[in-house]
């Protein structure tokens, strides 16, 4: 004998009828089988009447009661051949078109799937079909800098402390987010500094302590990555500190859409 307990089922005192949840009853169960609910009393199965609707005989004689587990034992001195073969060839079919899915998932691609999200079908047991992204598409998403995450934010987060980037510029120069969220750049020349778009749907922010020279006199300036001047809190660009060693703080943001940057404060 064979025992099948997919779904749960919904049964009421004096009732024949038995309401399925999540079951497969017209290929898994047949008139004759054994229905149970405690293993401790037990019914015939007297008709099947879909998938999610059988009777049983005699009347239910415990409590009502919803989303109970439940098992069939199937009789299987009275299964034909015919019948026999054809659950085989039913359970032949459904391991096939699982592992084609599985194999379809595992190679799935970023914009691949039914709808070009990385999303494929994969059947569960009892034959519901879910849309589950691909691991290319986790992938990407967790360890790509491409998509905006892990790469860019988790470069030293240790208690609060991001890490620092130094560099000295005497020509123009691409903020990288690569290079960490706070940098302090020192400036031997008159530097045009570009900011960097995020990707689609993704902000940023990045604080620039900018460093005069030894000689001092050097004028930055902030543009976008289309060579735009930044928008500028208040309007209008600050007015530089330009003596030898003297610094300017400046927080840039990016809000998905425009890029702004604020002048926090200067001295020397």
């Amino acid at each position: 004998m064979a025992w099948y307990c997919a779904g749960t089922v919904t049964v009421n005192q004096n009732s024949t009828v038995v309401v399925g949840a999540d079951t497969a009853w017209t290929k898994q169960a047949k008139a004759g089988d054994i229905f149970t609910i405690d293993r401790d009393k037990f019914y015939m199965v007297a008709d099947v009447t879909s998938d999610v609707g059988l009777t049983i005989w005699p009347a239910y004689t415990g409590a009502s009661a919803r989303d109970q587990s439940y098992s069939i034992i199937r009789n299987f001195t009275s299964t034909t051949n015919a019948d026999l073969a054809s659950r085989m060839a039913d359970l032949v079919a459904r391991w096939k078109r699982r592992e084609d899915e599985m194999i379809a998932w595992l190679s799935g691609t970023v914009s691949g799937g039914p709808n070009g999200d990385g999303a494929y079908p994969l059947t569960d047991l009892q034959g519901n079909v879910k849309m589950v992204r691909c691991p290319a598409w986790v992938t990407a998403i967790l360890g790509d800098a491409t998509h905006g995450n892990m790469t860019l934010g988790l470069l030293d987060y240790t208690a609060g402390r991001p890490r620092v980037h130094t560099a000295t510029l005497g020509a123009a120069h691409t903020i990288a987010l690569t290079e960490g969220e706070m940098q302090t750049l020192t400036l031997t020349a008159d530097t045009a500094l570009t900011l960097p778009t995020p990707p689609a749907g993704r902000g940023l922010s990045v604080l620039l302590v900018l460093i005069q020279d030894g000689t001092g006199g050097r004028t930055p300036a902030l543009q976008t990555a289309d060579g735009a001047p930044v928008r500028w809190l208040g309007g209008t660009a600050p007015s530089w500190q330009t003596a030898a060693g003297a610094l300017d703080v400046v927080a840039v943001t990016h809000t998905g859409t425009v890029s702004f940057a604020a002048h926090i404060g200067g001295g020397a």
